[in-house]
């Protein structure tokens, strides 16, 4: 990667990012997302991947204290709703909420996302 750059990667991320509907139907939001990768810093780039990788926090989350919202997509393959269970399971005022959507699903189902947003924060802050 740091040899080729991140295009390949790049090209190869929507089908992770999105669901097949989005991706047929917001061709234009997809393409910018996988130009914004491709000219990333590779430097950068693996370096995020490598603490992404070595980071485990997992014994901390009891630490956390102020109300949380994990939420997970059904569909997204790179962090399952097994995690975003996880973590709600393991903080103090913690809850999850799911929606139908792959990876980035405040773009993929914006409404939903905001909606499950808004409940959190009208039940816990207002």
């Amino acid at each position: 990667m740091l040899e080729q750059g991140l295009k390949n990667i790049a090209n190869s991320a929507p089908s992770r990012w999105f669901g097949k509907d989005f991706i047929v139907h917001h061709g234009a939001v997809v393409a910018r997302l996988v130009d914004i990768l491709a000219h990333q810093n590779t430097n950068g780039y693996a370096a995020c991947c490598q603490a992404l990788a070595v980071a485990d926090v997992r014994n901390k989350l009891g630490n956390i204290n102020t109300p949380l919202l994990s939420i997970g997509g059904e569909f997204d393959l790179i962090t399952p709703i097994s995690d975003a269970q996880f973590i709600a399971d393991n903080i103090p005022n913690a809850a999850i909420a799911t929606i139908a959507a792959s990876h980035i699903s405040n773009l993929e189902r914006p409404d939903g996302f905001n909606a499950i947003i808004e409940r959190f924060l009208c039940t816990n802050y207002y």
